[in-house]
């Protein structure tokens, strides 16, 4: 399993971390913060494009906050409503999705892929929470260096997700607010 102490898996993790840390500290824009998340989330999986699709509750969509990859800076203009594809199913039902063949996959929306000229072979997707609601979901579209993702790979994305992401996410949510606060009372 990818979550085991395999050598490999642990020094993936330790690094993610590292990364994740080093991102956190930084004097960078929560966008260039989310970007650099995503391409540490890269180097433990390797794909052709990720992802974070934050959730906008009032508008009931999602939005591309961060996006690496071929066309990725046409595909920010797009909005999903959040009972759509399988980034709604994630979000909807809270659990991970792993879709070895797009093509078959009747949720997976091929419009998105379509306009910006990226074809989706696989993916995998998992919600990120914050403060116990749904921020966004996290996607990694087609696996490099094996045919599609595993059951492994959508573990591995889980944990990160839940274990790293969410709290890093939330503690620089929490910077940020600390910070719109002295600068209203200054």
């Amino acid at each position: 399993s990818a979550l085991g102490n395999g050598g490999g898996a642990f020094q993936s993790r330790a690094s993610f971390a590292v990364s994740l840390l080093d991102s956190m500290v930084r004097d960078i824009s929560f966008s260039d913060f989310v970007t650099e998340s995503l391409l540490a989330l890269l180097r433990v999986i390797p794909a052709e494009a990720a992802s974070l699709l934050e959730v906008n509750a009032e508008s009931q969509s999602f939005h591309f906050r961060g996006v690496i990859g071929q066309s990725s800076d046409r595909i920010r203009e797009f909005q999903i409503t959040l009972s759509s594809g399988v980034v709604g199913e994630v979000a909807r039902t809270g659990r991970g999705r792993l879709v070895q063949e797009a093509s078959g996959e009747p949720l997976h929306l091929r419009a998105v892929g379509e306009a910006v000229a990226f074809d989706a072979r696989n993916l995998i997707a998992v919600p990120l929470f914050v403060r116990g609601k749904i921020f966004c979901v996290v996607e990694l579209l087609n696996r490099v260096s094996a045919p599609t993702f595993s059951q492994d790979d959508l573990e591995l994305l889980q944990d990160l997700c839940e274990s790293m992401l969410s709290k890093t996410i939330e503690a620089r949510l929490m910077i940020g607010w600390a910070v719109q606060e002295r600068t209203k009372a200054a």
